[in-house]
């Protein structure tokens, strides 16, 4: 498999993309669609969220077992995998654009790949923004925006899964970027009114999107992991090097906090490459590539190998991520110790 952001490279060659508005399972309502709000009624493609998806149709998910045969899930939501040609005219997929289901499915195979042996993996697709139209919004038309596309399809998703997937096991909330993005909405909305999915939540791994202080401080039944093995826990981390110390990085807020993925520790202590387990490049495991260690102040993980400077998000991305961001790597450069990690949650919570 080609490396995550080699695919990321490659998006302006994949042809345009469609700004069809298809037509789905219609929501209840007056007039059967949904109300979008005013202040995105502006959004290119925003009135696609107009009709809802129905996900008891096998057709909207990326991976669903018929036969679970483990004890625990993983629900996951893949990252940024939808890129407009012209995001004037269409910053929203159609659920069923040919590029986004393609790179949605790698980056499943990729990153739930540290799932596989210990979970179900549950993957749903899901219409998302185009990364630079994400990016050039203020932070509180991102969050309005957020708020609005994760109560969509994301919500209808996980709610389906719920009432009629889950089977009452213990499950693993995933993301990466965009989907970890997703993802923290679903916990601050979706969970804080049905609370009682959280009582079998083992983790939510919201890797690649910030976690901040002020998030957890303004919902207090959310906590963030302290070690390896505390449950009921957010996991967190955004990935940089050096270079990037004092650059923009879109999925880097003020506040915001990170576990180092290789020690599993919230303060500064460094993890050398001989403590990372194996990394996950091109379909493979290989020797690990890279330290880790928190900045506190950035609220980052610090990697510094020369090695991992092979990996630097491709320059078309670094006015978005910065000039030294390993935003494509936050899984595979830590993919075994992550793997271990989730093994080792898991057995916390059954005992």
């Amino acid at each position: 498999m080609r490396r995550i952001f080699y695919i990321m490279l490659s998006i302006v060659s994949l042809g345009v993309v469609s700004c069809a508005n298809n037509r789905e399972a219609s929501k209840d309502g007056k007039d059967g669609k949904t109300v979008i709000p005013e202040n995105l009624k502006g959004v290119p493609g925003i009135e696609k969220f107009e009709t809802a998806i129905d996900y008891g149709s096998g057709d909207y998910w990326i991976s669903k077992p018929e036969n679970p045969d483990k004890d625990v899930d993983v629900i996951y939501f893949y990252p940024t995998a939808y890129f407009s040609n012209d995001i004037s005219k269409c910053a929203i997929s159609d659920i069923n654009d040919a590029g986004m289901i393609a790179r949605g499915t790698s980056f499943v195979n990729n990153n739930c790949e540290a799932f596989r042996e210990t979970c179900n993996v549950f993957a749903p697709l899901y219409r998302q923004s185009d990364v630079s139209y994400a990016s050039s919004l203020d932070v509180a038309t991102f969050n309005s925006f957020m708020n609005f596309t994760s109560s969509q399809d994301p919500t209808a998703s996980i709610d389906y899964y719920f009432k009629n997937l889950n089977n009452g096991r213990p499950f693993i909330l995933a993301g990466h970027s965009q989907g970890s993005s997703t993802l923290m909405k679903l916990l601050e909305n979706y969970f804080s009114k049905n609370p009682e999915y959280l009582e079998r939540m083992i983790a939510a791994y919201a890797i690649g999107f910030s976690v901040t202080k002020d998030f957890l401080a303004s919902h207090p039944y959310l906590k963030f992991a302290e070690g390896a093995e505390d449950t009921g826990v957010i996991v967190s981390w955004n990935t940089e090097g050096p270079g990037n110390k004092n650059a923009n990085n879109f999925v880097v807020e003020k506040g915001a906090i990170s576990i180092n993925p290789l020690n599993w520790r919230r303060d500064e202590t460094y993890a050398p490459v001989s403590e990372n387990l194996g990394s996950y490049i091109n379909g493979e495991t290989v020797k690990g590539i890279a330290d880790a260690q928190v900045d506190l102040e950035r609220g980052v993980v610090l990697v510094t190998t020369e090695e991992a400077k092979n990996y630097v998000m491709a320059e078309q991305f670094q006015s978005i991520f910065g000039p030294e961001s390993y935003h494509g790597q936050d899984y595979g450069f830590f993919q075994e110790n992550l793997k271990k990690n989730i093994a080792d949650r898991v057995k916390a919570f059954k005992n």
